[in-house]
């Protein structure tokens, strides 16, 4: 009966907590001035997925968020009957919102078994109102649906580790190949699974105990390779596009084209490894985290980490979050070292994660206020107050329109939409232009190297007319940006 009722108050939990990021996240994408640039990436694979699949699934990136906001893009126009970009926009943002909110659902879960039904619900509400992880969760970004598989995963995998349940670590296996369908990180689960199986192994030997039960461990890598392998016969691929550039020429300058991300743009070359990059390396991923925590939460977080590994009795889960951490830091300081860059996307994951330990810490923070917590009301109202002055603080970032500094990338796709034909082609800076406008265009990067694609119609550049072309081209319109000293300008060539 306990546990019925255990059970009931647990599944209100998460429909308030649900309920909760469902609405801030309706209400961001309501408030969306424009999506990110990568969004608008994934959002041109999906849509060509109908007629050239194969194509994009032998991209350097997975297929797997691309399918889904076609799936559900698909739903969408069923209701419509009618297609536009701001159509493909809303059903990428609506399934990566989704995500987010069955990724609360899951978190919270693992945040109840490890720590408690209070614990998990504080936790959750103050991941809910982080400004960053809430406006990435309303964005056409792949972090929360990978965030998904691999919390579910993770979750799956501990309950199985401990119980040595064959059933649990295969259906993990599966979550895991479905979650390297969104980025390849998530294989990390089978590296987890093959630590556990040598440590119980070993531990077994020497403590005289039968070892066949260890076997179950196989149902890991067996769920992982009903996915995995369809997917690499189909992209012929084995080893992820980034790790493979990285064994083929560790020491190699990054110059191949990639996906660009928030980051990579701005990436800078390196040589190759340097071991006096590693502390660098370290430094930018902590600094990342603590903006993405908006310094307030991650006082407590580290307080929370920490105190979760004083407990003298280590359990699978105190594993299996070392091993988390330690994977992390080597991935990153390996990315920093070789291409130079950390975004604050890196680092989503390792924040939803360690939001789970922010309600240990604010409680730690409580009982030095109130001399030790001996009076345990007194320590409760503190941990509370705590929590509302940190969602208070979250609130004004929290509520900002994603790209409200990029209003005027939206009045100059309005204006190309309206004073030029579906066949005008554009030469650009920045892809979301064209994207909203719905024409088509050729892409530029860097205005240092820039050669003028003479065949486009129209041209639109951060700045001014370049000299180089001021005979062959008029200006046509110039917009300002929010918070820039730059306009945007677009210019038509002559005839």
């Amino acid at each position: 009966m306990k546990t019925f009722s255990d059970n009931r108050q647990k599944m209100g939990d998460m429909i308030l907590l649900a309920a909760a990021a469902a609405v801030l996240g309706a209400f961001l994408i309501a408030r969306t001035t424009v999506i990110s640039e990568d969004g608008v990436v994934y959002i041109e694979r999906a849509r060509q997925l109908p007629d050239n699949y194969q194509n994009v699934a032998s991209r350097h990136e997975p297929i797997g968020l691309p399918v889904l906001i076609f799936l559900c893009h698909g739903f969408f126009l069923q209701l419509t009957g009618g297609d536009s970009p701001a159509l493909w926009c809303l059903a990428g943002q609506v399934c990566v919102l989704g995500c987010r909110i069955l990724t609360i659902a899951v978190l919270y879960l693992w945040a109840s078994r490890l720590f408690g039904r209070q614990h998990a619900v504080q936790a959750m509400l103050a991941l809910i109102v982080l400004p960053y992880p809430a406006q990435a969760g309303a964005d056409v970004l792949r972090e929360w649906p990978f965030l998904l598989f691999l919390s579910t995963s993770l979750l799956l995998f501990c309950q199985g580790s401990q119980t040595l349940n064959g059933v649990l670590l295969g259906v993990s296996g599966l979550s895991c190949g479905l979650g390297t369908l969104i980025r390849p990180e998530c294989a990390q689960v089978l590296l987890y699974g093959l630590f556990f199986f040598a440590y119980k192994t070993l531990r077994g030997v020497m403590e005289k105990k039968p070892l066949q039960q260890n076997g179950c461990y196989i149902w890991l890598a067996a769920g992982f390779l009903m996915v995995f392998l369809p997917y690499a016969l189909l992209t012929k691929q084995v080893v992820p596009h980034k790790l493979n550039q990285l064994l083929k020429s560790p020491s190699a300058a990054f110059g191949e084209s990639i996906l660009l991300t928030e980051s990579a743009s701005n990436a800078v070359e390196t040589a190759g490894f340097n071991p006096a990059d590693l502390s660098k390396g370290l430094a930018e991923a902590v600094n990342k985290i603590i903006i993405n925590f908006l310094y307030y939460f991650a006082v407590p977080a580290g307080i929370g980490f920490y105190l979760f590994y004083k407990s003298p009795h280590k359990t699978d889960a105190h594993w299996l979050w070392a091993l988390l951490i330690g994977f992390y830091l080597t991935v990153l300081c390996v990315l920093y070292m070789r291409w130079g860059y950390i975004s604050r996307r890196h680092l989503l994951p390792a924040t939803a994660l360690l939001s789970l330990h922010i309600p240990a810490g604010l409680n730690w923070i409580a009982c030095r206020l109130v001399n030790g917590g001996q009076d345990q009301n007194h320590r409760q109202t503190w941990l509370r107050i705590l929590l509302a002055a940190g969602i208070l603080i979250c609130i004004p970032k929290l509520l900002k329109p994603l790209g409200h500094d990029k209003k005027a990338y939206l009045a100059a796709a309005r204006w190309l939409a309206e004073n030029t034909t579906p066949a005008s082609r554009i030469y650009t800076f920045d892809r979301r232009i064209p994207f909203y406008a719905d024409r088509p265009y050729r892409l530029y990067r860097n205005s240092a190297r820039f050669r003028a694609d003479r065949k486009a119609e129209y041209l639109i550049v951060p700045s001014g007319v370049p000299a180089e072309l001021e005979d062959i081209i008029l200006l046509e319109k110039t917009f300002s940006v929010s918070g820039s000293s730059q306009p945007v300008v677009i210019l038509k060539r002559r005839r």
